[in-house]
């Protein structure tokens, strides 16, 4: 509903909000719900001091006593005095979000709180770094291998990804760690995975390991969902998820920022089949220039991103849209498309059964012609909530229907649905539409 801008009796969007990180913890204290009032915030953090963050109000730097950050506009901070003065400088406006956050928005957790379980994605040593680890007698945990684990003091089920150094290569690991960190801080919403804090310890003979703690997300990958055969998803859960990703992909944007890494293995899924985009390791701030390192997974790289030289490339957020699209045609179609590696083109096997015209726009090869991600998120969520309210809620025996016969049902709607629902998008985004555009090769 947050994400959502809803506003329901007395609540208004630009009213100040506090987030729960555990379901007792508010800003870094433990809190009961009756505790949770303005007043007794203020009085609690009055002393509270954020440094080097200036207040975009008033210009008090640093901040003492609560912060607010603007949901909508990157990098903007706002101090109590000025939230109940309703200051509004720059491009803030009075019915932006804003939420209330800690000191230290990513604490520090002590290492012995976190006991590590099973490994759930796996990475790879140098044979310098296994060597030194076999001499040592250390645990050997994969490079940036992503584990099961228990958060001792809030008896809590997380995730926990585990990176080790060799001193030769401690200091520019750390620096790409302290990145994902920041990109975390930066961004918080419903469907960008929830980060609690990370440690960082020095083991022996110069290694180093650094841990990134998150949420616990029970599918594991939109990857591992999709090609796991007991997970029998209907269009509908599809079209859901869909709208999950395209949400968290508006809030990176929002925050002029790229992930550059948007696809199904970098996608996470809990128990109640809610997609978040995480692995922010590699996101950046847009270059003004649009000149970006030549990072990300060639097979969804789009064109732009091949054209560089000296390892850098001229792109923008469009290729964060390129890469969601062939995201899409993977999870409706449960078929991955084919790279070939000298050409560098995309070559999709199968044709989505929907949303066909906006995958194509997606992956188109001229970056311009690509929808922006506030008008994917519109346009599916148009679909979305028309199925539930002419179809869902009409038809009660819908939910107990099978996966095919609620794919019957989908089509129905869509086929009948979509005309319109084009028309109208349309009308909210008009488009420039370029001769000879074309999106990825369909074979």
């Amino acid at each position: 509903c947050f994400e959502k801008r809803r506003e329901t009796k007395n609540h208004q969007s630009g009213h100040p909000v506090v987030q729960f990180r555990t379901p007792s913890e508010v800003l870094g204290a433990e809190l009961k719900t009756e505790d949770l009032t303005l007043k007794i915030l203020e009085k609690l953090f009055q002393r509270e001091r954020h440094s080097n963050i200036t207040c975009n109000g008033c210009l008090q730097r640093p901040i003492i006593g609560l912060r607010f950050k603007c949901d909508t506009c990157p990098n903007y901070d706002l101090c109590h005095q000025c939230i109940s003065k309703s200051i509004t400088t720059d491009s803030h406006k009075l019915d932006h979000p804003l939420v209330a956050v800690p000191k230290h928005r990513i604490p520090q957790i002590d290492r012995d709180d976190i006991e590590l379980g099973d490994a759930l994605g796996q990475g790879a040593f140098g044979e310098h770094t296994l060597f030194l680890l076999s001499l040592l007698k250390l645990f050997v945990y994969h490079l940036g291998t992503v584990y099961k684990a228990i958060w001792l003091s809030k008896k809590r089920t997380v995730a926990c990804k585990v990176i080790i150094a060799s001193a030769t290569r401690s200091e520019a690991l750390f620096n790409s760690f302290l990145k994902e960190l920041a990109a975390y801080r930066e961004l918080s919403g419903a469907y960008i995975l929830k980060t609690f804090g990370y440690t960082q310890t020095k083991l022996a003979e110069g290694l180093n390991e650094y841990r990134l703690i998150t949420e616990f997300m029970e599918k594991g990958s939109l990857q591992s969902l999709i090609d796991n055969a007991d997970n029998d998803l209907s269009i509908r859960r599809k079209l859901d998820m869909s709208c999950n990703i395209a949400s968290g992909m508006r809030k990176i944007h929002e925050h002029n920022m790229i992930h550059r890494d948007i696809r199904p293995d970098n996608i996470l899924v809990n128990d109640q089949l809610v997609a978040k985009i995480g692995d922010m390791g590699i996101a950046r701030t847009v270059d003004t220039k649009d000149c970006h390192t030549q990072i990300g997974c060639q097979p969804f790289m789009p064109p732009e991103f091949f054209c560089g030289e000296n390892n850098k490339a001229s792109y923008n957020q469009k290729l964060d849209i390129y890469t969601f699209g062939l995201t899409l045609n993977i999870l409706f179609t449960n078929t991955q498309h084919k790279f070939q590696v000298l050409s560098k083109q995309k070559i999709l096997i199968k044709q989505s059964p929907v949303f066909w015209d906006l995958i194509c726009r997606c992956t188109d090869d001229h970056p311009e012609q690509r929808p922006s991600a506030v008008e994917l998120e519109k346009t599916l969520e148009l679909y979305n909530i028309a199925f539930k309210q002419l179809v869902i809620q009409v038809d009660r025996s819908y939910v107990s229907l099978s996966t095919e016969d609620k794919n019957k049902k989908f089509m129905e709607f869509y086929e009948s649905f979509d005309p319109q629902a084009r028309k109208y998008i349309i009308k909210m985004f008009p488009r420039v539409v370029r001769e000879n555009s074309s999106g990825s090769q369909f074979g």
